[in-house]
């Protein structure tokens, strides 16, 4: 019993999935580097010891890393609203990559 490999030759449409994916993993990135960014300044906070040098320092990273997520969920929003007015009724959306053959 012999299993047979066909490879289709790649075209044009597969960039949607590449360019979706891209996006989705970039997205998921940041997130979790400001989540990490977060946990880890809180750490420092606390393991601070009255130090108020390593306290300032883990402060403005926190403080970068709220900003961080605050910039991504007012990114989205702002994604859903342009698609919500730009094609309503969910005709097709802003983000939908289509390669035309």
């Amino acid at each position: 019993m012999s299993i047979t490999i066909v490879y289709m030759p790649a075209d044009f449409s597969d960039l949607e999935n590449i360019f979706k994916n891209g996006l989705n993993a970039l997205v998921g990135l940041c997130v979790l580097a400001a989540l990490i960014m977060a946990l880890t300044s809180g750490l420092k906070i606390i393991m601070a010891g009255g130090d108020q040098k390593k306290l300032e320092q883990a402060r403005g990273t926190l403080t970068w890393s709220l900003f961080g997520l605050f910039g991504l969920v007012l990114a989205w929003l702002g994604f859903k609203f342009l698609n919500d007015l730009l094609f309503p009724a969910g005709s097709s959306s802003i983000l939908e990559f289509k390669v035309k053959p």
